[in-house]
């Protein structure tokens, strides 16, 4: 496997930084771009059940446009941050459920590697039963996948 198109998705936590390092590393070691992942919880899917369509909740659409600008540019920023130099990047913010648009992403995007940071935020019991992204994605996606921790 080469990994020309690594996938690094984020929402923010401080430990997402050592999973962009080790993207970084792999990245420059295989001559690869990074694809800069967040996902923006839908509002008007939470609040009534169904996705936001432009127009048709315009409170949670221009909510969901400008937490879009602003996480673009911190993406854009924790990317300088973390790899100083690197330029091969792109970002993407999107909005929905991280693990289907993680996953939308890897097909759309050609990913052949999606690096993540792995967080113990609940027992393995619970999230083995529940669920956590990082557990999702290591169980569905069709490419490799790295947790860091």
């Amino acid at each position: 496997m080469t990994p020309k198109h690594i996938l690094w998705p984020t929402d923010f936590f401080e430990s997402d930084r050592a999973a962009l390092a080790v993207a970084g590393d792999v990245a420059r070691a295989w001559h690869g771009e990074i694809v800069v992942f967040h996902v923006i919880g839908d509002v008007a899917e939470e609040v009534y059940g169904e996705k936001t369509l432009e127009g048709k909740d315009r409170a949670a659409w221009a909510l969901w446009k400008i937490g879009k600008e602003k996480a673009e540019t911190r993406l854009g920023e924790i990317v300088r941050e973390t790899l100083p130099g690197f330029d091969r990047y792109r970002v993407v913010t999107t909005f929905g459920d991280p693990t289907k648009r993680i996953l939308e992403a890897v097909a759309e995007q050609a990913i052949d590697l999606v690096v993540l940071a792995a967080r113990r935020e609940k027992s393995l019991l619970r999230e083995m039963l529940l669920g956590s992204v990082a557990y999702k994605v290591v169980r569905t996606a069709p490419c490799s996948v790295l947790l860091v921790k």
